[in-house]
């Protein structure tokens, strides 16, 4: 009996079909976070790390209307820019444009129609996520009042520790840190619970039960079916020589030769049910009607 490698295959692609591709995990930020800054500026340049030790962990930006916001983040590794761009087209009309490092969203046109109220501040956050394939990254969420604005997803090499903003219009900043050593944690496990990583935790274990069940198949063939007279003589041969040696007349002689062949039946039948219990203890596991 051959091991159900297509069945394992084909459980595997269907779990990979049925994950939305590249879908998002955003981070769970530790307990230990610090509110650095909040304020109503133009301008705020945050290292958190120097003197503090810490990182940043999220940021939240409240852009008003007719305002261009630009900010830079720094990740050990690179900068990465973005800016949130609020032009007026008309009363009570806009487009609104962002980006974040090459990745960008908008124009888009809206219009209250109403005086009263007028176009509202707009909110951003910069949060941390993690593709289901794996790969830290930086997603802007922009919450919307009215319409299907899109979020923006941009990789990163390590963890932002500093960041610099800068506003046309007075802009409410928020900036959020954290010790390295907790978010970085935090990266860890949400790194070691996505499912494109359960996945292949999944796959290696199936590989390495399908190499086990394929080496004692092979063993067993080997030994067993292509090569059984050669095996059968030379385990008799050894069997007999070995009971010559320890018996002191005929009849114990003949009793170790039968103990000997009973004790190898029984062997062989334990070697084939250990195999064909596991086989059918793992297309009971896969096997989605229980």
């Amino acid at each position: 009996m051959k091991p159900p490698l297509p069945l394992i295959a084909l459980v595997l692609l269907a779990a990979v079909l049925v994950a939305p591709a590249a879908a998002v995990n955003i981070l769970n930020l530790p307990d230990t976070t610090t509110t650095a800054y909040n304020e109503w500026t133009q301008y705020v340049d945050l290292n958190a790390y120097d003197p503090g030790g810490a990182v940043i962990a999220e940021i939240t930006l409240i852009a008003p209307p007719d305002s261009i916001t630009q900010f830079s983040l720094y990740d050990y590794g690179q900068e990465i820019t973005g800016e949130i761009n609020r032009t007026t087209t008309g009363t009570n009309a806009e487009a609104v444009t962002y980006r974040l490092g090459d990745q960008t969203a908008g124009p888009y046109e809206r219009t209250t129609w109403l005086s009263i109220p007028a176009l509202p501040d707009e909110t951003f956050t910069i949060k941390y996520g993690v593709y289901d394939g794996g790969g830290r990254h930086l997603w802007m969420q922009p919450y919307m009042k009215g319409g299907s604005w899109d979020n923006l997803g941009y990789n990163i090499t390590d963890i932002i520790y500093r960041a610099a903003v800068s506003s046309t219009q007075e802009t409410r900043i928020t900036i959020i840190t954290a010790p390295i050593e907790d978010l970085n944690a935090a990266f860890v496990i949400l790194e070691e619970n996505t499912p494109g990583n359960l996945i292949a935790m999944l796959w290696g274990l199936l590989e390495g039960v399908y190499l086990a069940i394929a080496l004692g198949w092979y063993m067993f063939k080997i030994v067993f079916i292509d090569n059984l007279l050669l095996f059968a003589g030379l385990f008799e041969a050894v069997g007999m020589c070995y009971a010559a040696n320890k018996s002191r007349d005929i009849f114990q002689f003949i009793k170790k030769v039968v103990d000997y062949n009973a004790a190898a039946i029984r062997a062989m039948f334990w070697l084939i049910g250990q195999m064909v219990g596991l086989l059918t203890r793992i297309i009971n596991a896969l096997n989605p009607l229980g």
